[in-house]
């Protein structure tokens, strides 16, 4: 067990959709993002992407392939990240080839990173770093809705290894009156769709959802109300909590980033079903839980004295649809510095607003943005006040003291 004796500070980013080579021309207000991101122990972000590199690739999707050259990794480094979670949607877009890619990139330029591997093991194996007199575990973890090719597999007795994400499956059912369920399922029977799921678990040929209760791959639930609902596969929810539990108990300082894009109607509300898996997480011991998928922020609650970011938002964002983009809240978001003290127990959280190419770009959708900036005056505080009414449900207090923006209610 390692001895902790040191505080430690992680600085959390929004996700990284980088393309371009962002350190030049100097702009102060990207450069005091880089300072808070040199000056902590840990510098996090979520890279949303493949690297095109040695190990080729092709497109395993036909439009909206998020691939990077080889010194997109130089260029976070340099800016001062040092620890990537993997793990989302596109991190398969050049198929095992980008995963064999982006795994020999991050080890040769020393990031802590987590999240794909060559096979599941290795993709839901922590990725460790010493820092600060503390061993720090990274687990990322995507439960994105893509093809069972974009999961990492270990070989089994039908099947060899496959690279891929570490992925958790997800389960949707749909909630509806009795009448109207027995009536789809009156459906289903008539045109063959039961018979057919039948002969295909008998041969063992289907792996998704089927069953008496199953229309097309969805469950139905009768209820009073019409509604949806997601749960995790709860096999993937245990092996998942069995690896944090196990990182966390020899005392390391544990890290949890999870990808998703099951969102809801009201894009800034977290689903009730990720709010219960990340405090799960904290249960099991997660230090930090952050989460992201969804392009803009969500609220920050303090559980069991310690953090969770339901979503972050963007910090670096080279989209393909820049100019369809033009809801303002896309390009808003914050740099998190956290102090946690040497027991691992959080003491302060700094904000520091952000919008990706400045307040210039919000009323120019043309304009390039390359690089997030870090804002003040009334552009602060709206990102702030908005921050603080999405957190404000969690009973988290966001507030000024002076220059700096805290969060309020840690023990």
């Amino acid at each position: 067990m390692m001895q902790n004796n040191s505080d430690i500070t992680v600085a959390v980013t929004g996700q990284s959709l980088i393309k371009r080579d962002i350190r030049k021309p100097y702009n102060p207000q990207f450069e005091k993002l880089c300072r808070i991101l040199q000056q902590a122990d840990i510098s996090f972000t979520n890279y949303e992407g493949t690297i095109q590199g040695k190990h080729g690739g092709w497109p395993m999707k036909n439009t909206f392939v998020h691939a990077s050259e080889p010194k997109v990794f130089e260029v976070l480094k340099a800016i001062g990240l040092n620890t990537l979670s993997l793990a989302n949607n596109h991190a398969f877009d050049l198929g095992p080839g980008g995963i064999l890619s982006t795994l020999e990139l991050t080890a040769k330029l020393d990031f802590l990173s987590a999240g794909i591997g060559r096979d599941r093991t290795l993709a839901a194996q922590p990725g460790q770093m010493t820092k600060a007199g503390q061993l720090v575990s990274l687990i990322a973890i995507d439960c994105s809705p893509v093809p069972d090719c974009f999961t990492a597999l270990d070989k089994g007795h039908y099947n060899e290894s496959r690279p891929g994400i570490n992925h958790i499956r997800m389960r949707e059912t749909l909630m509806m009156p009795q009448a109207l369920k027995n009536e789809l399922l009156e459906y289903s029977r008539l045109i063959g769709e039961t018979r057919r799921n039948k002969a295909y678990q008998q041969v063992g040929f289907r792996s998704g959802q089927t069953g008496a209760n199953c229309f097309f791959g969805l469950n139905l639930k009768a209820g009073e109300t019409s509604s949806e609902f997601r749960e995790l596969i709860p096999e993937d929810v245990a092996f998942q909590l069995q690896i944090i539990q196990n990182a966390a108990k020899d005392g390391n300082f544990v890290i949890v980033s999870f990808h998703h894009h099951y969102w809801e109607p009201e894009w800034d509300q977290p689903p009730v079903w990720v709010q219960n898996f990340f405090r799960t997480c904290i249960d099991h011991g997660a230090r930090l839980v952050i989460g992201h998928g969804v392009p803009l922020l969500q609220g920050i609650e303090i559980y069991k004295n310690q953090p969770i970011f339901y979503s972050t938002g963007n910090f670096i964002f080279h989209t393909f649809r820049q100019t369809t983009y033009q809801n303002d809240a896309l390009w808003k978001s914050v740099v998190a510095s956290c102090h946690f003290n040497a027991k691992q127990e959080i003491q302060t959280i700094q904000l520091f607003p952000v919008i990706i190419g400045g307040e210039t770009a919000l009323k120019n959708h043309h304009l390039t943005r390359d690089v997030p900036l870090s804002v003040q005056g009334n552009a602060a505080t709206e990102i702030i006040s908005k921050l603080s009414e999405l957190s404000a449900p969690y009973g988290t207090t966001i507030s000024s003291i002076g220059d700096s923006v805290v969060i309020h209610g840690i023990e």
